[in-house]
């Protein structure tokens, strides 16, 4: 468990469906979400690294955002869910 004074990240919304946090204390997030927002931290940069890497050699792109959730879920082992076909 996180102590109750750390910061998370916490961006302006993309869309409704899509909040980004920017720094803002435990005390002023919705109980809710306590515990379920998974931070962008060394580990899950050292995957996102990888994954650019893989991505790069078969010549293919990811959106910068796109691939911080990717990395994020592969991370924890999170399946990613979208209303979006291709």
């Amino acid at each position: 468990m996180r102590p109750a004074h750390e910061k998370r990240l916490v961006h302006r919304a993309l869309s409704p469906q899509t909040v980004l946090v920017s720094a803002v204390p435990n005390s002023l997030l919705p109980s809710r979400v306590l515990g379920r927002i998974c931070g962008f931290n060394v580990s899950v940069a050292h995957v996102w690294a990888e994954q650019e890497h893989q991505f790069a050699k078969a010549g293919h792109r990811m959106p910068v955002e796109d691939s911080y959730i990717a990395a994020t879920a592969r991370r924890y082992g999170f399946t990613i869910v979208t209303g979006i076909s291709h």
